[in-house]
């Protein structure tokens, strides 16, 4: 039984995904009751989703936030399932896991790009006031990528709401941000639209 999971969880590192989900369904089906279910559950459903199969994902991470409500992992869980929902295009069950990550579990490592998700969800809405205090909380509570995305989606927001001389601001401050190429280039094309 523990060889088998740590079999499918061994193939999972090495980014052999058919094989460790074929593994972690052979280990699921013939262990029903097992221990590490719990994990299993939960790595299969991820496996699904980098696979490409958001919506057999999607169904595995209801089955692991119904049957296990305590788990200490439910917060990741809720975050990959509203990445997934996401990446679908289902904006509204996205926003309602995101939320539940953000407002259950104050000390999440979910939490800010919980927080961050909303709030990009938000502007690309349209809704440029309701997304502006989730990417300053953003701002406020992070450092790194996060920090430097929140920063650029900030000036978006406020280029496409017409505040251009306040977006030229939130561009310019990449410029002091460990902002990788990509983010420096949009913010220079942005600053240069405003």
């Amino acid at each position: 039984e523990k060889a088998s999971f740590r079999l499918a969880a061994a193939l999972a590192s090495l980014g052999r995904e058919p094989e460790a989900l074929k593994a972690m369904s052979d280990f699921r089906s013939r262990f029903a009751g097992s221990e590490p279910g719990e994990q299993a559950l939960s790595l299969e459903a991820s496996l699904l989703d980098r696979s490409g199969r958001g919506r057999e994902a999607r169904e595995l991470y209801g089955q692991f936030l119904a049957r296990y409500p305590f788990s200490a992992w439910k917060d990741e869980v809720l975050f990959q399932r509203a990445s997934s929902f996401l990446a679908a295009g289902d904006t509204a069950s996205a926003l309602k896991d995101f939320f539940a990550v953000a407002e259950a579990k104050p000390d999440s490592a979910y939490r800010a790009e919980s927080r961050y998700n909303i709030g990009y969800i938000y502007s690309q809405r349209g809704e440029f006031a309701r997304a502006m205090p989730f990417f300053a909380e953003v701002l406020a509570a992070s450092r790194g990528e996060l920090s430097v995305k929140a920063t650029l989606a900030s000036g978006v927001c406020l280029f496409n709401a017409g505040d251009y001389a306040q977006a030229l601001s939130w561009f310019q401050r990449l410029v002091e941000l460990p902002a990788g190429p990509a983010e420096q280039a949009q913010g220079w094309y942005y600053g240069g639209r405003a």
